[in-house]
């Protein structure tokens, strides 16, 4: 059967923030991932021009801002938008937050700029990334279903972005991997990402030795 499809996030649409500048260092898809979305016709390929390609390594690493923009094209592109095309069964809602869920009634609380309203709904699929609310729902409605574990590491992590080095410049470009170890800070490691600018960024992990140790790494100062 046909459904028709509303999607909400409360998120801005990612094509009016595709080129602003982002301070991450970008997202790994693996084979894993391509192979799924080779489903998309040209979607692998425009993944890979917009980010930076390790053949070797069979990974793509793109800006996340990028790489959902592309997939709003997609959508757009195979279903189109309800809002601009009534025979369409997609309807995007953007800045957008689920705020409530009754799962016995099938209806949801959604806020937006305007207010609260209440939607209705045949299937809902929870989405909403770690903090999600639908997953609360869920699990609060039926404790004894759901079977989860929540693990922490003690490490922090942190991006520094790092100018144009011409000594660390590759071709094919490459990920360096960064790993330390000291008696005061115990064992720091990351990598070394480029980026498509030429630029690199360091993603860093290291466990805290106390609290002004949260913030940078090894005492290195902001």
């Amino acid at each position: 059967p046909s459904h028709t499809v509303q999607l909400y996030d409360c998120n801005q649409n990612p094509t009016d923030l595709e080129y602003a500048d982002s301070r991450g260092f970008g997202l790994g898809l693996g084979a894993r991932v391509q192979h799924w979305l080779n489903s998309i016709e040209g979607l692998t390929e425009q993944l890979a021009s917009e980010g930076i390609e390790f053949t070797g390594a069979r990974l793509i690493l793109i800006p996340r801002q990028t790489l959902c923009a592309l997939l709003v094209r997609s959508l757009l592109t195979c279903y189109g938008n309800r809002t601009s095309d009534e025979s369409s069964r997609l309807s995007l809602h953007f800045n957008v937050s689920v705020v409530n869920v009754d799962l016995a009634g099938r209806k949801v609380v959604i806020e937006r700029e305007s207010g609260y309203e209440t939607v209705a709904y045949d299937l809902l699929v929870g989405a909403d990334g770690i903090h999600s609310t639908i997953r609360s729902a869920m699990i609060i409605s039926k404790p004894d279903e759901t079977d989860f574990q929540q693990l922490q590491r003690p490490q922090v992590w942190k991006v520094l972005q790092l100018p144009m080095q011409p000594e660390l410049q590759q071709s094919p470009p490459r990920i360096i991997r960064l790993e330390k170890r000291s008696a005061e800070f115990g064992l720091v490691f990351g990598a070394c990402l480029p980026q498509k600018d030429g630029n690199f960024s360091a993603l860093i992990f290291w466990q805290p030795v106390g609290s002004t140790d949260r913030i940078n790494p090894c005492g290195i100062q902001p």
